[in-house]
Formats: C-alpha cells, structure tokens, sequence
C-alpha cells in the first residue's frame, strides 16, 4: 500500500506525539504511515505553509481551539478554495460538551475526538469514526435510492390517475413537477395523497384541463399499489424450491430414497398447505374462469376504486404460481429432463422411472388445485362485489334479473355469447334448502323461485329427520329456515341452525354454505336480535314478498 501523508495541526507538542505514535503502532485500515510522511503544524497558519510544500497531503487532524487560526476556520478555507474534497480530517479538541459545527463543515469531515486520549484510544476513536462514515454512507445511499424510487412511484400513481380520467398523453410537464416537489426534501409515505393532489393539480391546471381532483381515486390507487408491491408474488416458491433441491441432490450423495424425498417432499408439502386453504370449493373449469378474472377485477375496480384487497391479490398470485409450476412441471416430465437433469438417473433408470411416477401425481394435483382455486378466487370476488355499495347498485340497476357471478357479468359484458353462457351452467348450480312447517312458505320457494334461478335447485323440507337424511349425500350451498320452525330439542329456527352446526360443522364453512336465511314475522323482530351476535344470518320478511325474497337471496 502507498504511504499516506498526514499532517497533524495542534497547539500542543504533547498531543502532536500522541497521535503521531498513535498512527505508527496502530494499523488503520485505509492508510500507511512512515515516520517521513507524518508533518505537523501548531495552528492553521503553519499548517498552510506546511500544505504549500506539495506533499500531498491526504488526511489533516486537526485541533479546534488554536492561537491566529482555528481548526474549523482553517477547514471552511480548505473548503472555500476546492482542496477539502481530496482530504479526510478529522477534528480533536477538548471541550467536554458535544460541538455545534456548520452544516456543511460536518458533511465534509470523518468525525470529531474528543481530548483527553491516549494512543490506543486515539486509534480506537478514529476507527470508530472510519465506521460511523460507511454505515452513513449506506445510509445515504439507501436514501437516495429511495428517493428514486419514491419519485418513479409517485410518477407511476400520476399516469394511472391520468389515463382513468381518459389522458392518455403525458408532457415533459409532470416530471419537471414532481422534480420541484422532491427538491431535497425527504418525502414519507403518509404525505404520498397531498403531494399526489398537488402535482396533479397542478399539472391540470398549466395543461389547461378541467377536471376536479379525486382524493378518494389517489388513495384507491396507493391502496392499490402499496398492496400489490409489498406482497411476495412467489409466495409459495413452487419452481425455485424444486430447482433448488435439484441443485441440492446434484451436490450431494445421496441414496435414491434420499433423492426422491428431496425432489418431491418440500413440493408435495406446498401443495398440500394450499390444498387446505381452498379444498372446501367444488373445482370450476380454470379454462372457463381463470382467463377473465383480471378483468373482471379490473371493472369491478372502476366501479369501487376501493374492491380489491389484500387476499384478492395472494389468491391471484398463489393461482398464477401454481399454474406456472404445472407448466413447468408438465414440460420437465414431456422433455424427460428427469434423465437429463439429475446425476444419479444417469446410472439408475428405476430412480428415474420412480421420480417420473411421483413427480406425475403432483403435476395432477395441480391440475386439481387450479380448478380449487378458481372457485375460490370467483366467490371470493363475488363476496366482495355484493358487499360493495357501488357494486350491489351496479348489479340491481343492470342486471335486475340475473344472479351476479362470472358467467352473467362477462355476457352482460359482451364477453360470453348467449352459447358460451351454457358452458358455465354445470359449474353455477346452487342447492337451495329450506326448512318450514308452513305449506305455503315451502310452495312459494319451490314454485316461484324454483321457476326464477334457473341453475338453483330448491329442496323443501317440513321434516328435520328427511332434512338430515338429505343432508348425508347433499350440500346445500344456500340454507332458508323459518324462524318460527320447532321440534324435538329446539324452540326456534336459530336453535335448530345450532344443531345442524353441532352435527354438521362442514355447514358453518362459507365455501359449503354461502349464505343463511331466517323467515321472520313481525313479532319475531325483537327475538332474533339476541341471535345476531353469534350466527351470520339475513332475514326474509313474511308475507314473503317475491322482489324482497330474491334481492336478500341475492345479494344478502
């Protein structure tokens, strides 16, 4: 390593020697010292002379307090005339409270040491200083990447905003905005909705275009974006998992059992965890569904900027996951990389004919998992499609007539013809059972909505033991019980819901049963509330009315 030339500025010899035997016994990284290339000055005058004979000085520690010229005044000359940015200095001095130096004296310099010190402490402190720089270093870089990234995203949120409001051209204009509204000014997360509401403003207003800004629009679009960035889109690691416990058995020697337990376990254990994440939802056809749902997200979106959330997003990032592992999986089996990729094939064909055989069952418990999750991800969109108010008056004024699922919004749409609708007919039937020893209330379901829900099976029950018989090889998906219903061990409706449960506890699942009804008259009111508490019910009002009873169906 070159030798570095330093040059100590104190008003004390004693303190001169300190820290010259300091630098000579102590190795620091980053510098080399000699006995020839350590020179020293007793204040800031002589240090300038010593500077004027060239020799290079690289770094300067100097005292504060000195007779003619201060160790703070000689750096702020240093700086002023251009010959700080070469030099590392470092400032001793003995006041025994922290100094209070200018701003830009500070960013310029290592640190300060603080007298009294010895030679070992000396070095200590400088290394400590050494430290403290790299890690505000990083830090300042981490901040100025941030700022980049914040200024992108900031942009990014403007030309979502502008192309919703039909402005598809962008000027230079906005980028010069945003600019101004960085300037130096560290900018948080919290500030994002004002500081996107002024530079929109802004921008609209010098572009001469008449439009109001939206506080609630910014905030869906940040909801939006906030949420999508920070989830993991490969949360389940399906491909870099197998790839990596490929590389893993490649490495090392390992029996073939340990082979076949490597490359298959940690996928089939994946699989399974999502499996019992949606294996209560009947498989729909992911052929049918699956190519429409970012789009149907995306309306329902422009209806209620506030529709997709958190679990819409990881539902669709696992479905997309698991679809592109089948594929990959599917063209590593066709293209028989088994006997390719792994080393221990190459001398066992039975290991490969084996890995083959395991690694096909998963590829098909994919295939089963994609038709899971597509009716999980459709009635999970529908749940909160019927739960928006934008949303539920978007369905009542356009669809009056259809029950909301993918296969009616995408032909109301224009998406799906008339043909194409009988294809998702199989995949939409609903068993619809209802309970109640009134005759009339149990024609009324099986006639006039029976006739209405084309794709509803309605089952009417006066008795719970035919009910419970029914029950064994049937799942309803909608249950309507009168709440005035009594029998053996149960007074009301509510308590006979409770049984079922007790009995039943698939029931309480929404993926089975997707929705719970009570028949209430009038003098039922009162009583029921104390039930509210505990069960998720809606209530069908008596004399039942055809118009009420389908929109709580529908939509409750």
């Amino acid at each position: 390593m070159r030798v570095t030339p330093a040059l100590i500025v104190d008003d004390s010899p004693m303190i001169i020697k300190i820290i010259k035997r300091s630098l000579l016994v102590n190795k620091i990284e980053g510098y080399n010292f000699t006995e020839d290339s350590i020179y020293s000055a007793s204040d800031g005058m002589e240090a300038f002379e010593v500077m004027g004979r060239a020799y290079g000085i690289k770094l300067i520690i100097t005292d504060i307090n000195m007779p003619h010229l201060n160790g703070d005044e000689f750096i702020e000359i240093l700086k002023d005339t251009g010959k700080l940015s070469d030099l590392e200095v470092v400032f001793v001095t003995s006041s025994s409270t922290q100094l209070m130096l200018k701003r830009e004296i500070e960013d310029s310099i290592l640190g300060i040491i603080y007298k009294p010190f010895r030679y070992e402490s000396f070095a200590e402190g400088f290394k400590s200083l050494q430290k403290q720089k790299v890690l505000k270093n990083i830090e300042l870089q981490k901040i100025k990447i941030e700022q980049v990234e914040k200024k992108e995203f900031i942009e990014k949120i403007c030309f979502l905003y502008l192309e919703d409001i039909g402005i598809d051209s962008v000027c230079a204009n906005l980028d010069m905005i945003i600019d101004e509204s960085f300037s130096y000014a560290q900018i948080t997360q919290d500030e994002y909705p004002e500081l996107l509401y002024s530079i929109l403003s802004i921008y609209l207003f010098e572009m001469l275009i008449d439009h109001k800004v939206s506080h609630k629009k910014i905030k869906c679009l940040l909801k939006h974006s906030e949420s999508s960035s920070h989830i993991k889109k490969s949360r389940l690691g399906l491909i870099d998992g197998f790839k990596r416990e490929l590389d893993y058995v490649n490495s090392t020697d390992l029996r073939p059992s340990e082979i076949i337990a490597a490359l298959v376990s940690h996928t089939f254990d994946t699989l399974s965890m999502a499996t019992s994440h949606v294996k209560k939802f009947s498989a729909k056809d992911s052929k049918l569904y699956a190519q429409h749902f970012e789009y149907i997200i995306k309306e329902f979106i422009k209806i209620d900027c506030e529709f997709e959330d958190e679990k819409l997003l990881k539902l669709m990032f696992e479905y997309k996951e698991i679809v592109e592992f089948s594929e990959f999986l599917y063209n590593y089996l066709k293209n028989r990389e088994i006997f390719k990729s792994i080393k221990a094939v190459h001398s066992s064909k039975i290991l490969g004919i084996e890995l083959k055989n395991r690694l096909s069952k998963i590829l098909k418990i994919t295939y089963a998992l994609r038709g899971c999750y597509c009716s999980n991800i459709e009635f999970y969109i529908f749940k909160r499609a019927k739960a928006s108010s934008e949303i539920h008056r978007f369905f009542k004024k356009n669809m009056p007539k259809s029950i909301p699922s993918s296969s009616t919004f995408l032909h109301f749409k224009g998406k799906v013809t008339t043909k194409e609708l009988r294809d998702y007919a199989p995949f939409e039937m609903q068993k619809l059972a209802v309970i109640s020893g009134e005759l009339k209330t149990l024609e009324f379901f099986k006639d006039t909505i029976g006739n209405t829900f084309k794709n509803w099976g309605v089952f009417c029950f006066a008795k719970s033991a035919i009910f419970e018989a029914w029950l064994c090889s049937n799942k309803p998906n909608k249950i309507v019980i009168d709440y005035e219903y009594r029998g053996s061990g149960f007074k009301n409706g509510v308590e006979f819901l409770n049984l079922l449960y007790k009995k039943y506890p698939l029931l309480k699942h929404e993926a089975v049963v997707n929705g719970i009804y009570f028949i209430t008259k009038e003098q039922n009111q009162e009583e029921i509330k104390e039930y509210r508490d505990a069960y998720n019910f809606a209530k069908i009002s008596y004399p039942i009315v055809y118009k009420d009873a389908f929109e709580v169906l529908i939509y409750d």
